[in-house]
């Protein structure tokens, strides 16, 4: 009696909390178990937010299940919208009923999704807009604790929303893109903003023929007279979906940033919207160097730092390294706040787009860099293979040699040394060449084995760094290195590369004359390096590098640059003197201080 009191009582609560949708197969009979008289499209919105008082993903599939005919479009979004709530809070260990009703589960779920699909046709642009966004959370909450844990609940998500070959959700969001294209007209900014966003984090591009769901909005959009019934959110949600399916759209992202540069005051902005806008245009190649300055400048001025994130953080760098727009100030900023906050939270993206950022972009921060050693050792093994290879690339590209960085590394490199990509092991192996520190065994037979299995995958930069590498295990006299036909391959596309003479170089080189050498310009030494000079002095060769900007970081040489003095000197016996370009440029155009600063640099009298 007690379990019949209690399915009586969970199906009152139903009738008061999901609202009644009569279908027209229904039976009086099979309408009367719901409540006699119910109309095809009754909705009651005091009932609908109930919905959102069931605790349980297991309840709240079977009621749905018992009453799917009496479901309206607005119910049954609402649905969706609840379950993906329950699918990405903290703990939802299947409980003991689900266990033992897991296959009645999955089925009815099965069923719910078939219904959805079949009634998408009667939605309306909220419902839409709001099935997706519930559908895509549930399909991003089930990725994200697919790796190794089990689950049923999402196990059963898996089966009935993704599928094994993802047909099933290429065919939910197909369906979600044709009910609502002949719609569009209809929807506002966040009803557009929801239905890229959730076909971004679901990983999905409806496609038509000849376009596809995305263009369509673009197209949309790109034709209103204007931006401005558009949040900030939206703004931030629309480039950041476009770019993250990696659907181009030039004029959508121009009629995005017009609005954010011309009409907007920053100040509606929160950190999230600032960084995602910046990362959009970045990811999506989009130039927009005004866009880039008026956000640094709101960053900069009217921001407290502590109000981001560290991924926004991470994001906002990465953004402008990436487009390569220069802003010193804000990475000096950002670098500041990142240095002084507690960095065993970050994780290793985040970590390792930091540091990927400001080697990139040339941004000197020693104590960011310092800071960072201690963290990224201590979650070496949760990095991924871009991420070592971002995190190694960035500290030697920086100049900054970290003996205990690299040693710790070599572990984790030999462990992912089969996941690498190309990239991945030419950064990794160039990395230690330049910070010449013991790798503890790590460049192997194993490791020769690899560069041979991608021997014609390496693109022109991998094979010149693999020749730096080869040339750094000879300096060493390590029996590893390059197999003969490897090398030659490295060392005719190493000698490839045609130097740049500059009007720098071209002027020390002219006062070199004056003093009576016979400098002999981009000389080509017998392991393939090219000398911005090459000149004899009392007997013995010495090459005179002219190092313009582009040769350090601040006033400290780059990676590089530091690689190649040191094999020049050690591999090839030929004595390097540098003429930094600052020290040129302050003798001005007094020839006597040329002459006699070249005289000291080269030690004649």
């Amino acid at each position: 009696m007690q379990h019949q009191a209690s399915t009586t009582t969970t199906t009152m609560r139903v009738q008061m909390v999901l609202g009644k949708r009569k279908c027209e197969e229904m039976t009086k009979n099979d309408c009367s178990r719901c409540m006699s008289g119910c109309n095809r499209y009754t909705k009651n919105v005091h009932n609908f937010v109930y919905v959102n008082r069931y605790e349980q993903i297991d309840e709240l599939i079977q009621v749905a299940f018992e009453h799917e005919h009496c479901l309206s479009p607005r119910n049954m979004s609402a649905v969706w919208h609840r379950l993906s709530r329950l699918m990405t809070a903290s703990n939802h260990s299947p409980n003991q009923q689900q266990e033992r009703h897991q296959y009645q589960l999955h089925d009815k779920l099965n069923t719910l999704f078939a219904y959805t699909i079949d009634e998408l046709k009667e939605y309306g642009t909220i419902q839409l807009s709001q099935s997706a966004m519930g559908m895509a959370k549930i399909i991003k909450a089930v990725r994200f604790c697919g790796n190794g844990r089990e689950m049923n609940c999402h196990q059963m998500f898996q089966d009935s929303l993704i599928g094994s070959d993802m047909k099933r959700k290429d065919s939910l969001f197909q369906a979600i893109a044709s009910a609502a294209v002949p719609l569009l007209h209809q929807f506002d900014p966040q009803g557009y903003s929801n239905l890229v966003y959730a076909c971004a984090i679901a990983d999905a591009v409806p496609r038509f023929r000849g376009s596809t769901l995305f263009e369509h909005i673009a197209c949309t959009i790109t034709a209103l007279k204007d931006l401005r019934t558009f949040k900030p959110q939206e703004l931030s949600n629309v480039v950041w979906a476009y770019a993250t399916a990696q659907v181009s759209h030039s004029r959508l992202f121009e009629k995005v940033a017009d609005e954010v540069t011309v009409y907007r005051h920053l100040g509606s902005f929160n950190s999230q919207n600032l960084s995602n806008i910046v990362w959009a245009f970045a990811t999506a190649q989009v130039s927009y160097p005004r866009l880039f300055h008026k956000v640094a400048d709101e960053v900069i001025a009217y921001r407290h730092l502590g109000s981001f994130n560290p991924q926004a953080l991470s994001n906002i760098v990465w953004a402008y390294a990436t487009a390569q727009v220069s802003h010193p100030h804000l990475f000096k900023q950002v670098a500041g706040e990142v240095a002084h906050r507690c960095l065993g939270s970050l994780n290793p993206q985040v970590l390792s787009n930091i540091v990927w950022a400001y080697a990139t972009a040339k941004v000197s921060h020693p104590l960011l860099f310092d800071r960072l050693v201690g963290a990224a050792i201590a979650r070496k093994h949760e990095l991924s293979p871009q991420e070592v290879s971002n995190i190694l690339w960035s500290y030697s590209a920086s100049g900054i040699v970290e003996s205990s960085l690299f040693a710790a590394m070599a572990p984790r490199v030999m462990t992912l040394l089969k996941h690498c990509s190309c990239q991945h092991i030419a950064n990794i192996a160039w990395s230690y060449a330049v910070a010449n520190v013991d790798s503890h065994g790590l460049f192997n037979k194993p490791f020769t084995n690899a560069l041979l299995e991608r021997m014609d995958s390496f693109n022109v930069a991998q094979f010149s760094q693999l020749y730096q590498w080869h040339i750094w295990q000879k300096e060493e006299n390590s029996y590893t290195g390059l197999p003969l036909v490897f090398e030659r391959r490295c060392y005719e596309v190493f000698t490839s590369l045609n130097p740049t003479i500059s009007l720098l170089q071209r002027n020390v080189s002219s006062v070199l004359r004056s003093i009576d050498l016979v400098p002999k310009e981009e000389e080509v030494t017998q392991k393939g390096y090219s000398i911005d000079a090459l000149v004899e002095v009392k007997g013995k060769k010495v090459g005179v590098e002219v190092d313009g900007p582009s040769h350090f970081i601040g006033r400290k040489p780059t990676g590089s640059t530091i690689l190649k003095r040191r094999q020049v000197a050690n591999v090839e016996g030929i004595a390097l003197v540098s003429v930094p370009y600052w020290e040129w440029d302050e003798l001005g155009q007094d020839l006597s201080k040329k002459q006699n600063y070249l005289r000291s640099l080269l030690g004649i009298r």
